[in-house]
């Protein structure tokens, strides 16, 4: 008989920030570090349980002859997928050296700056917001889920934003370099991995507020309707796209007959639509698909 467990929202944070704590140790390290982490403990292993030198071996002959016993020894696999043939191979080499991080079995060395970056620089952080002259219709809120990684989220008024008159438009790709500027420039830090004592600043969210609002009560229920009443039964479907910005663009797709003129003369009828219902031409335009 199959069990059915319901999570309230404070049950999944819960265990979000189980995994995070799990992950505390590993996270900003690369496999360069995994891999050197079980050298460490390898070796140290060899050398004060088994009374090894292994400066005097090479590292493929101590791991065919000593994979399986570390690795059980330190309850790194389950003994039933450890045989006393298992090697470790460089696959799996980055793997338990994560899970030897994660079980601290080791102080990996690591450069992070103590505390948070957010409550560290709290209120500079606030001005630079304040200094960008963000419109009315965004709201923008930086998370730090783990020490000196920066998440931002900007929250934009769909409607308002393409009903507002500003030129102002918002591209994954260039919104974190004035924060990525000041971080350097202003607070003297530098744009790398946390572990190596720096920033590590996310690829922003672009939250799209009141956008199934838009499609389904006036996309949907206003703006195609009036369109099809001016288009005298020639257009066999409309498509919707967005595009970044964001903008929005609504293409005709005609049937087969009407003339170029005609369809042209359809366009320009249902982009003064838009422009009577508030929303700016250059934000929410009109095309033939």
């Amino acid at each position: 008989m199959e069990k059915t467990i319901s999570l309230n929202e404070s049950h999944i944070r819960r265990l979000v920030s189980l995994v995070l704590e799990q992950d505390e140790d590993t996270y900003g390290y690369d496999e360069f570090d995994y891999i050197d982490a079980f050298n460490r403990v390898f070796s140290n292993w060899l050398s004060t349980t088994q009374n090894i030198d292994v400066s005097k071996y090479p590292l493929s002959y101590l791991l065919k002859k000593y994979s399986a016993r570390f690795l059980l020894a330190h309850k790194l696999m389950p003994e039933e997928d450890v045989d006393e043939d298992y090697v470790i191979d460089r696959w799996s080499m980055p793997n338990i050296g994560k899970d030897i991080l994660q079980k601290g079995l080791i102080k990996y060395p690591s450069l992070r700056e103590e505390g948070r970056f957010l409550e560290r620089f709290g209120k500079a952080i606030e001005r630079f917001i304040s200094s960008q002259n963000y419109p009315t219709y965004v709201n923008v809120n930086m998370e730090e889920n783990r020490p000196y990684q920066i998440e931002t989220n900007y929250e934009i008024d769909l409607i308002s934003s393409l009903k507002s008159d500003d030129e102002q438009k918002f591209y994954k790709h260039k919104l974190n370099k004035n924060f990525e500027d000041f971080i350097q420039n202003y607070l003297g830090m530098e744009i790398t991995s946390s572990q190596y004592g720096g920033v590590e600043v996310k690829r922003p969210n672009i939250v799209l507020k009141g956008k199934d609002e838009l499609i389904k009560n006036v996309i949907n229920k206003e703006i195609k309707k009036k369109i099809r009443e001016i288009s005298n039964n020639t257009i066999q479907r409309m498509n919707l796209e967005f595009e970044e910005g964001p903008k929005l663009n609504l293409k005709l797709i005609f049937k087969y007959g009407p003339s170029w003129e005609k369809k042209s003369e359809i366009v320009d009828k249902a982009s003064q639509i838009l422009k009577k219902m508030g929303f700016n031409a250059d934000k929410f335009k009109v095309s033939r698909g």
